[in-house]
């Protein structure tokens, strides 16, 4: 019982961290507009919305509470959906046709072997906390954006993916389980969205494992990686 209530603290705590992470000072602008208050932004202001341009909304996004709403609910699912209904920023991200594309260039600069903490300035920093590249891969699961993605951007970020995987093996210490689990549940939601006729995709959703990750974000055996990882290898090779 008390290491149950012990590891709830936890991520009750990541998630108070989290929702310190995005401040705005008096010289700072959203969308070109500054902003008097120091204070966290719970929305942005509705008349900043539209001039707010697209790596500001990713990263208010990744800086907000509403991104770790993963840490906090059961089911990834009905986590992303809360974030989209109580944050502005995040439905009108959404809009955007080029949130795709800025996210994978995003993606590929993150390096996993650090600790990055993407603050306004969007400076990579050392920072004791890991979760900003998981809540990028959460947004990559999404059909809005990957319906966006051209068949070459979907390669690019199917190698980055399978890349970004192979580093949370080598730091178990750094990357949890968690981590691991959502990087393959990106993959595969890419992989069976993006061309839902594919050999690949219906081999992947043929496993029962595979159906309850696609429902849950969580994985019911660590066995199941090593197929994900094969199956998405195939589905770049013959793409």
């Amino acid at each position: 019982m008390q290491t149950k209530k012990k590891k709830r603290f936890t991520f009750l705590l990541m998630f108070f961290i989290l929702g310190l992470g995005t401040h705005i000072t008096a010289e700072e602008k959203v969308g070109g507009i500054k902003i008097n208050e120091t204070n966290f932004i719970s929305q942005i202001p509705e008349t900043s919305l539209d001039l707010t341009n697209t790596e500001t909304l990713i990263r208010l996004y990744l800086n907000s509470m509403y991104a770790g709403y993963i840490l906090i609910y059961d089911n990834i699912n009905d986590a992303f959906k809360h974030a989209y209904s109580d944050f502005n920023g995040l439905r009108e991200l959404l809009t955007r046709k080029d949130v795709g594309e800025k996210l994978i260039e995003l993606y590929q600069r993150a390096d996993p072997q650090k600790s990055t903490d993407w603050k306004l300035s969007w400076e990579p920093k050392e920072y004791d906390f890991t979760f900003s590249i998981t809540f990028i891969e959460v947004l990559f699961a999404q059909e809005v954006i990957i319906n966006q993605l051209s068949e070459s951007q979907v390669k690019i970020l199917i190698s980055e993916l399978i890349k970004k995987n192979s580093f949370y093996s080598l730091y178990p210490e750094t990357y949890s389980l968690l981590c691991k689990q959502y990087n393959l549940y990106s993959i595969v939601k890419v992989i069976v969205s993006k061309e839902k006729d594919n050999s690949v995709g219906n081999s992947l959703l043929n496993v029962p494992e595979i159906d309850y990750l696609l429902k849950t974000g969580k994985l019911l055996s660590s066995d199941v990686s090593s197929l994900i990882i094969e199956k998405a290898q195939q589905f770049l090779n013959t793409h």
